[in-house]
């Protein structure tokens, strides 16, 4: 397991070659993918169940990804 920062980790035995949120399934493009479609970190915090910080954690995140 390789810990990004606080919140984000790449586990392969969680989900092969994606990057989610600790302690979870949630992977990290599929928060940011709703951010950028419009959906607010409010929303997305409260439809997953995440803190904030989560949320902006995957948002900074994968912006900072080359794919």
């Amino acid at each position: 397991m390789e810990e990004i920062n606080e919140y984000i980790v790449i586990d392969p035995k969680i989900h092969v070659a994606s990057a989610t949120l600790k302690g979870t399934r949630i992977c990290t493009d599929n928060i940011a993918g709703m951010h950028a479609a419009g959906d607010s970190v409010e929303f997305l915090a409260r439809l997953f169940h995440l803190s904030h910080a989560q949320v902006k954690a995957c948002i900074e995140y994968e912006s900072q990804t080359d794919r």
